[in-house]
């Protein structure tokens, strides 16, 4: 019953639905870690974790140090919160405050990035937050000439934004379940300066 992308490399997924309306998203934590003897892929967590009927009980349970420091949200409609791992110990870093939200996380320039991203997001906001005709928040096309390392669609010589992902609540009833819609990024059409 689990509606999810699969990394065709790892086998796992960083987001996910379970029949229920719960939810789970897993980002990359960029902290010193000291590797297990074989750490497992972080893509297993959220197979595992939704598949539970009390997700949050599951995380608190898990062998953290089987895996690479990870940040995770776990939600449903209307709440979430954000858990932090860094290898050997869990802790709530947020919980939902009734307002859109954006978490990010980057291995390159952090310093930097995170803050600009951040001012991105604010901007969209006091734009309306814009959707395209795809019903995809435009802030996820962004590429502005001359900052690519930088902006949600990056592109580095070393990596490069994938795919979006999106899980939709909206008009959920229940009569009516969340819908999921993966976009690659070779169907993005970048977006300038927002």
């Amino acid at each position: 019953g689990l509606l999810a992308p699969r990394d065709p490399v790892g086998g796992g997924t960083w987001i996910g639905l379970n029949p229920h309306g719960q939810w789970a998203c897993i980002m990359n934590s960029y902290v010193a870690h000291t590797p297990t003897r074989d750490d497992t892929s972080r893509g297993e967590i959220i197979p595992h974790l939704l598949a539970q009927s009390e997700p949050d009980t599951a995380l608190a349970a898990l062998e953290l140090a089987a895996y690479r420091p990870f940040r995770l949200i776990l939600g449903t409609r209307t709440q979430w919160q954000l858990y932090h791992s860094n290898g050997q110990s869990l802790a709530i870093e947020a919980r939902s405050e009734g307002r859109d939200v954006m978490f990010s996380s980057s291995s390159w320039n952090a310093d930097s990035v995170l803050p600009a991203r951040n001012a991105a997001f604010t901007r969209w906001q006091a734009q309306g937050s814009v959707v395209d005709a795809h019903g995809i928040p435009t802030i996820h096309r962004w590429q502005e000439v001359g900052h690519e390392k930088t902006t949600i669609l990056m592109q580095r010589p070393e990596s490069a934004t994938t795919s979006i992902t999106q899980i939709n609540f909206s008009g959920v009833s229940e009569s009516k379940a969340p819908t999921m819609h993966y976009w690659p990024a070779s169907e993005l059409a970048p977006m300038g300066s927002l």
